[in-house]
């Protein structure tokens, strides 16, 4: 019983050090896989793949009303949705033969 806000840190602080892990790996592969080599669907595939571990995690380790569950969904989407679709038109653009000389 003495324990017990110990025991509810140590399992917040584990799940958010894994989803980070996660999101970590995820953005590398997508800038380095899809970006430098130019392998844009096995670098989505692995977004797509980390993302739904995120959301298993969030969905298993945190108790969340249904409200919290799809603002907890769509937070969990928009930062690799919005990553892997600048990432992907870049890599794209480029496979089409365009260069870009300024921004």
């Amino acid at each position: 019983a003495h324990y017990q806000c110990f025991d509810a840190f140590c399992r917040v602080a584990m799940t958010f050090g894994t989803q980070q892990l996660l999101n970590s790996l995820m953005y590398f592969v997508l800038g380095y896989v899809a970006w430098q080599d130019g392998a844009a669907w096995p670098a989505l595939a692995l977004a797509v793949i980390m993302t739904g571990m995120f959301f298993t995690l969030t969905q298993v380790d945190f108790n969340l009303s249904p409200v919290q569950q799809l603002q907890a969904a769509i937070l969990t989407i928009l930062g690799p949705l919005g990553a892997a679709s600048l990432v992907l038109n870049e890599v794209w653009y480029r496979v089409e033969g365009h260069h870009r000389t300024h921004w």
